[in-house]
């Protein structure tokens, strides 16, 4: 049993889980999910504290007041079991952030969230903004990266995502780094999730956020953590509660809210699969371009010519050519990038 996996084990009974959940949930021996509880005694003491420390009173959750223009939405795993996404948007919930694993599950395809395909599904026929979380168990930048690269192609199978990417790192293997390392570790994976082209964002609990300094992760999207009052660190999301009860949802469930309409800003920035309003097709990707020197150019340019389009009665793919052939593109609707491949020839010799 690997590490992801025991610490899996660990934060599911310290959120209440029984051995019989565990084992059959995750598909383990309860003989070894006990072995691996029965080991960690004091690590569960400590969390349990915390936890208890942090969860706040009922005046106190009371007082956190509904406003105008704020979305509210939860997050869920396969630990939530069947949620019925039709009730849950019918509470008035916005969106839903649905966990797709944990630690690298290219390596280890069972981390993969059992429920992830389901929850995705419901969502978007519950007509939910939905976004997806990855729970990162790295402590170096290579592991970070390997992580990362196997949630983008986690992401690949179901974008268009109408809401956030969110990095989860909290574990306090990563907590206990000193701060530039955690900085690298959000880098590395953040670095790979923005150049697949998704919207990213860093969720973690109010005190790391702190700790990793608010310059540093200042160019991300931040999900802070904080049950007992409003975040100290800048945050743009707010997870507000670990007890929350939902319609759709039996028993406990997190509670986010946010001022910021995520689905509207990822739609115009062209992210998580959505292409940016208006942006046209691209007719070629390769074919002649400027430089080109060849008896297909002069043939092209000829065609050209007999169009109307002026340029010099050579060989060579100049200027002229280019101005030509992305005022074609333009008119026809597409990206005028210059390029004359073999859907375009097939076009302009008609």
């Amino acid at each position: 049993m690997n590490y992801d996996t025991k610490q899996e084990i660990l934060k599911a009974h310290i959120y209440g889980r029984t051995t019989e959940e565990i084992s059959a949930v995750m598909n383990l021996d309860p003989t070894e999910v006990s072995a691996v509880i029965a080991t960690s005694a004091d690590e569960i003491k400590a969390k349990r504290a915390y936890i208890e420390q942090n969860t706040p009173s009922i005046k106190a959750m009371t007082a956190l007041k509904d406003s105008t223009g704020t979305h509210y939405g939860i997050d869920i795993s396969v630990w939530n079991g069947a949620v019925d996404m039709a009730k849950v948007k019918a509470a008035g919930k916005d969106f839903v952030f649905i966990r797709s694993g944990y630690g690298n599950t290219a390596a280890y395809p069972s981390q993969i969230d059992k429920r992830f395909s389901e929850n995705v599904r419901n969502a978007k026929a519950a007509g939910l903004a939905w976004g997806v979380y990855h729970y990162m168990y790295a402590t170096t930048t290579a592991a970070a990266q390997a992580e990362a690269r196997a949630f983008v192609s986690q992401l690949n199978g179901v974008k268009p995502i109408p809401h956030l990417c969110l990095l989860d790192i909290e574990e306090s293997s990563q907590t206990k780094l000193p701060a530039e390392q955690g900085r690298a570790l959000v880098k590395a994976f953040m670095d790979v999730l923005e150049s697949a082209g998704y919207y990213g964002a860093i969720y973690t609990f109010d005190s790391f956020a702190q700790k990793l300094g608010a310059d540093s992760c200042k160019r991300y999207v931040r999900w802070i953590a904080n049950i007992s009052r409003t975040p100290s660190a800048p945050y743009d999301g707010w997870q507000y509660s670990w007890t929350g009860r939902v319609n759709g949802c039996s028993g406990d469930v997190d509670l986010d809210k946010t001022a910021i309409d995520y689905p509207a800003k990822i739609r115009q920035a062209g992210k998580n699969g959505y292409k940016k309003p208006n942006e046209k097709n691209t007719l070629d990707v390769i074919g002649y371009k400027r430089g080109d020197k060849s008896r297909g150019v002069y043939a092209l340019k000829c065609r050209l010519m007999a169009l109307g389009y002026k340029m010099n009665d050579d060989h060579g793919f100049g200027a002229g050519t280019e101005k030509a052939v992305n005022s074609l593109l333009g008119k026809w609707g597409y990206k005028q990038n210059g390029i004359a491949g073999d859907k375009f020839l097939k076009i302009v010799m008609k």
